[in-house]
């Protein structure tokens, strides 16, 4: 079962130092759970190469209880990086995405472009019409290799597909968001709220992402 979590920091004067701080252990703790089969992405959301504003991290585990259990070790957690968090079952979207960095590699820099559904009457039927077109226009991103994460955000764990979430590289933001804002749940009213963030995915000893060569 695959969850993503979102951890937005504090925003204090000494939220900064307080991450750098806790950062040497918040890396082991990833290693551990990558190594585990658990982690497949995770890293810094970042607006600029010097500013961190929280954290993505994408997750295959048995259940919301082994989330928790993360939690309960998670340096950030405890040291009070993260202000609040957000985690909702995820399913990743099995695609031909390009291997994520290895240990020893460097971190890729990526766009993600997080986006939730209507939650009108229409909303679920409105989203599966649009899905063989938005579908369809990725191939030319995946055939480039620009697409390194995609899938829906669920409202529960194997529930109903409320949003989701798409890490693609791009030369910047404004790029980014015209690919949201042109792809096909934009324009036939599935993504109702969209947000664009710089992401930089770290390396670590992830396993292969659903459908990964």
């Amino acid at each position: 079962m695959h969850f993503v979590l979102i951890g937005d920091d504090h925003t204090d004067a000494a939220a900064p130092a307080r991450r750098i701080a806790t950062r040497p252990a918040h890396v082991r703790n990833l290693i551990t759970w990558a190594q585990a089969g658990k982690l497949i992405l995770s890293g810094p959301r970042m607006p600029d190469d010097e500013t961190t504003t929280g954290s993505l991290q994408f997750f295959d585990v048995v259940d919301r209880a082994e989330m928790d259990a993360y939690l309960a070790v998670e340096p950030f957690q405890q040291a009070s990086v993260w202000a609040q968090l957000e985690i909702r079952p995820f399913r990743v979207a099995p695609l031909p995405y390009p291997a994520p960095p290895a240990p020893g590699e460097t971190p890729i820099i990526t766009w993600a472009i997080i986006a939730m559904d209507g939650t009108d009457a229409g909303a679920e039927a409105r989203r599966l019409a649009a899905r063989p077109t938005h579908l369809t226009g990725l191939q030319p991103l995946l055939a480039e290799g620009r697409v390194r994460l995609g899938g829906a955000i669920l409202d529960a764990p194997d529930g109903r597909m409320v949003g989701s979430i798409m890490a693609v590289t791009a030369p910047d933001a404004a790029a980014a968001r015209a690919l949201a804002e042109t792809d096909a749940y934009t324009r036939e009213g599935v993504w109702q709220s969209i947000r664009v963030e710089r992401w930089r995915i770290g390396p670590q000893p992830y396993k292969k992402l659903p459908g990964q060569a």
